[in-house]
């Protein structure tokens, strides 16, 4: 992120230590952790600094046990960055250019494996998301309810 406000440090540095703290309390739930990182993001009143966190604690861990829980299990790592990934493509639908700033965050990190775990939650979640979308379609399509498509007795 460019130079950041006193409050909007504040605000990375208070975000940093509850990614950090999700980090260490999931460390041996991996699905948990893809889905509390992405309620993180997608929860926050300010997205894009909940998702820079993310990225510092990816990229730049500065608590210890942190760091070595991403150095000794790169499950977790790549867990926080399809959680990433996924809150990513949920900022896509609302505001594109938020969503290919933050992959550009990703990607300027120079972590492949980071990278390729955004990618990875990214794609997980479009599916998801498109899948849902054409469910809801075909319901619309049949132009039925429960409460319309009995015939009467």
């Amino acid at each position: 992120m460019a130079s950041l406000s006193t409050d909007d440090q504040a605000k990375l540095d208070a975000r940093v230590a509850a990614a950090e703290q999700l980090v260490i309390s999931y460390a041996e739930d991996f699905d948990g952790l893809v889905a509390a990182v992405e309620a993180f993001i997608a929860g926050d009143d300010d997205p894009k600094i909940a998702a820079h966190a993310v990225i510092v604690v990816l990229t730049q861990p500065g608590n210890e046990t942190v760091k070595r829980l991403l150095v000794s299990n790169p499950s977790l790592k790549d867990a926080m960055g399809r959680g990433l990934g996924a809150a990513i493509a949920g900022i896509g639908l609302t505001d594109p250019a938020l969503a290919a700033t933050l992959q550009a965050k990703v990607v300027q990190s120079g972590d492949a494996a980071l990278a390729s775990a955004v990618i990875s939650g990214t794609e997980s979640k479009t599916a998801s998301l498109q899948q849902h979308l054409q469910q809801q379609r075909h319901m619309q399509g049949k132009g039925t309810t429960p409460e319309n498509s009995a015939s009467p007795s």
